[in-house]
C-alpha cells in the first residue's frame, strides 16, 4: 500500500523481507517443525552455477523508499501463512479445480 502512495516508488521493484539472513536449512527445518511433518529434508549438491553462499533480501531501498520497517519474523510469518493455507484450504481448492489444476499435498 505504501508504493500506491508515493510517486518515487511508481513502477519500481522492491525487495521486502525481515532484513536478516535466513539459512535455507533452518527455514527447512522450522516449516517441519510448525507442520508437525515426519518429512525428511533431502540433501542435494550444490548447483554449478549457484556462486551465492549467503541469501538476505536487500530491503535497503524499500527501507528508504517506503519507510519499511520489518516487524514479523521469519517464524511468526510462516506461522501465519501455514495458517491462512489451513483455514482457506477448501477455499483454494475450490479456486483450482475450477482452473483444473491439482491442489493437494497442503493438510
Amino acid at each position: 500500500m505504501s508504493a500506491m502512495k508515493k510517486d518515487e516508488a511508481n513502477g519500481g521493484a522492491f525487495n521486502l523481507g525481515t532484513g536478516a539472513q535466513t539459512r535455507i536449512i533452518d527455514l527447512a527445518r522450522t516449516i517441519l517443525e510448525l507442520c508437525a511433518s515426519r518429512s525428511q529434508i533431502d540433501y542435494a549438491p550444490r548447483r554449478v552455477w549457484d556462486k551465492s553462499l549467503r541469501r538476505e533480501a536487500d530491503i535497503s531501498r524499500a527501507r528508504a523508499t517506503l519507510g519499511l520497517a520489518p516487524k514479523t519474523t521469519v517464524r511468526e510469518g510462516l506461522e501465519r501463512t501455514i495458517a491462512w493455507f489451513r483455514e482457506d484450504f477448501s477455499k483454494i481448492e475450490r479456486s483450482t479445480a475450477r482452473e483444473g489444476v491439482a491442489a493437494g499435498g497442503i493438510a
